[in-house]
């Protein structure tokens, strides 16, 4: 039966043409390399050299073999070379979907560094809602999902990633712009500008609101927080979004006050259960939950 050290010296031997420095590329002994050749001569019943005064000389079946034995090395070469890349993850690709809250400022802040330690990975990313993400996640249409989500679904796995603070959104020069905080209280019958009911940041405003018995009709309903800004902008009203999306386009038509008692809009990494994970999407992970935690101690400042 052969084994890969006697292949080996067989191999030192045809390139180098002597015994001496066959062992000495291969670090070992003389002895040891004439032992495995004759092991190896004896398990193929075949004679691979003959002795002369100018030193080993490769028989015809020598030859042949080693023509093989070549082929089986470059084949060995690749694949090292393939385990390699999947160790450093080069040339991997990790589609990603996150909610626009996350993609203006955060996202491209997370990725510059990531890819500064894996810089031959390769990352598409898309915009879309969370109840989008979530659906291109049980689609496997992606790889993570980076989103609000309320859904218990058990084929679902959701990684907290960060805790995004709810800020209230003015126009300059509003009567609320003189306040340190805004309150439930001060929203009471104010133009107000509100997401989609169905937002985790709406219903936790919604939930308070009705504990403070003050009813909550926007006047104007929008499905992004950057539209809630860019309304405000205009004078149309205030508006309850994400510190992120406040602090994406700082405006000076626009005041930004924090929330109390605060609410948080909760964000999770979402991913399949029982699909297997890449070691770059599990290094992705770590890192983003690093960067998540320092978005949010920097907002909190």
């Amino acid at each position: 039966m052969l084994n890969l050290r006697q292949i080996e010296a067989f191999k030192a031997i045809m390139e180098c043409g002597s015994i001496t420095r066959a062992a000495e590329l291969l670090h070992v002994s003389q002895p040891a390399v004439t032992k495995s050749l004759q092991l190896l001569e004896h398990n193929m019943g075949l004679r691979l050299f003959s002795r002369s005064p100018k030193g080993l000389i490769p028989t015809y079946e020598a030859r042949a073999f080693y023509t093989e034995v070549e082929r089986s090395f470059s084949g060995l070469s690749s694949l090292a070379r393939f385990a390699q890349d999947l160790r450093t993850m080069r040339h991997e690709r990790l589609v990603v979907s996150v909610i626009p809250a996350l993609s203006l400022r955060w996202l491209p802040d997370a990725v510059s560094s990531f890819l500064s330690t894996y810089p031959d990975t390769s990352l598409t990313f898309q915009a879309a809602s969370s109840s989008h993400t979530a659906q291109l996640v049980g689609q496997r249409h992606i790889d993570l999902g980076i989103a609000q989500s309320r859904l218990e679904d058990p084929s679902m796995e959701r990684i907290p990633l960060m805790n995004l603070p709810l800020v209230c959104v003015m126009p300059a020069g509003h009567d609320l712009a003189k306040n340190a905080f805004i309150t439930a209280e001060d929203l009471r019958g104010q133009k107000f500008i509100g997401l989609s009911p169905q937002d985790v940041a709406m219903v936790q405003l919604q939930q308070r609101m009705n504990a403070a018995g003050i009813e909550l009709i926007p006047q104007i309903e929008v499905a992004l927080a950057l539209s809630v800004f860019e309304l405000v902008s205009r004078g149309l009203g205030v508006g309850i979004i994400d510190a992120e999306s406040a602090g994406c386009r700082p405006s000076p038509t626009v005041i930004v006050r924090p929330f109390q008692p605060a609410l948080s809009m909760p964000v999770f990494i979402l991913r399949l259960r029982e699909e297997p994970t890449s070691m770059l999407a599990e290094k992705f992970i770590e890192h983003i939950c690093g960067s998540g935690m320092q978005l949010v101690a920097g907002l909190h400042e």
